[in-house]
């Protein structure tokens, strides 16, 4: 199982990037929005499209670009009361399933997304307002984070398949 080894190596590294790209997108929406606070009601002086850059691009990027790395860790939401009832065969089958499907939901996701950001940055599209922006980068960020998140539960399906914990265990994370 060499190659799934280097591959998960890899997406490791990939969303170590994103991650470190989501918390400066934090950051830097922290930074702004305190600005825009500060300029708006000491100063009466408003950050310019402070409100537009946090939804269009500083937000996404926040939630998407760490998405791959939480489900990693098993940060995300899961409904499992049932499954804690079950016992470890039947647990293992249902955490493949539960994989599996939101692969395959993700592979939708990704896909749609990165048609998206390419149909947005070939036309060219802008946001309509007081501060008009492009929405390509919007969706290149999401299309960017949904394929990361498709690679993770890859990944975790093998993990699966293979009878493992589907959580990585290197990254310090529990379920």
């Amino acid at each position: 199982m060499f190659v799934i080894d280097l591959v998960d190596r890899a997406v490791r590294r990939f969303e170590d990037v994103l991650d470190r790209l989501a918390q400066l997108a934090l950051f830097i929406m922290m930074v702004l929005i305190c600005a825009d606070a500060g300029g708006r009601y000491l100063l009466d002086k408003p950050v310019p499209a402070a409100y537009e850059m946090t939804e269009m691009y500083l937000m996404i990027g926040v939630v998407f670009l760490a998405l791959a790395r939480n489900q990693a860790l098993g940060g995300n939401v899961a409904v499992d009361f049932l499954v804690q009832l079950a016992g470890p065969g039947w647990r293992r089958l249902l955490g493949f399933f539960y994989v599996a499907s939101a692969f395959l939901v993700y592979c939708a996701i990704a896909y749609m997304a990165t048609r998206m950001a390419v149909q947005n940055f070939s036309l060219g599209r802008w946001t309509h307002g007081a501060f008009p922006l492009p929405t390509g980068p919007s969706w290149a960020l999401f299309a960017v984070g949904a394929i990361a998140m498709t690679l993770r539960l890859g990944l975790q399906m093998l993990r699966a398949l293979r009878g493992q914990e589907i959580y990585d265990p290197g990254l310090g994370g529990h379920h």
